[in-house]
């Protein structure tokens, strides 16, 4: 379905459920560094970031075992968040880290997180990194 981009921060769709992730198109994410570009529209606030813009990506493992998320290249303050389902309001975090810090994760083979990337303005330019082993 449609996903109003405006929705405001703790909304809910209108059935008064929590939005997955996967409705929010995140965008595939692959192990290495990928560019990430934030405009200025803010729908996630990340326990350890803010109030600016946000883009989610989803990551499925390709094997089991531990991996790292991190940012890299930003000129503003950026952090991210690792999600299992919901993003609005999020769900669990298991872990969330300001740049340049961490987040790693035991992933299980095929398994999907959500990664919310987040930063204090925008536009802002920068680098998700994701490494895997």
């Amino acid at each position: 379905g449609e996903v109003d981009r405006g929705l405001a921060r703790g909304a809910v769709d209108g059935d008064g459920d929590p939005i997955p992730c996967s409705d929010l198109e995140p965008v595939a994410a692959i192990e290495g560094s990928s560019l990430v570009e934030l405009d200025d529209v803010s729908m996630i606030a990340p326990s350890c970031g803010t109030d600016g813009p946000d883009a989610v990506y989803a990551y499925t493992a390709t094997q089991q075992g531990p991996v790292e998320f991190s940012l890299s290249g930003w000129d503003v303050e950026a952090s991210l968040a690792v999600v299992e389902d919901d993003c609005i309001p999020l769900g669990v975090e298991l872990g969330c880290a300001t740049a340049p810090d961490a987040v790693v994760v035991d992933m299980s083979q095929d398994q999907t997180l959500y990664i919310i990337v987040d930063a204090a303005s925008g536009p802002a330019t920068g680098s998700l990194d994701i490494t895997a082993g």
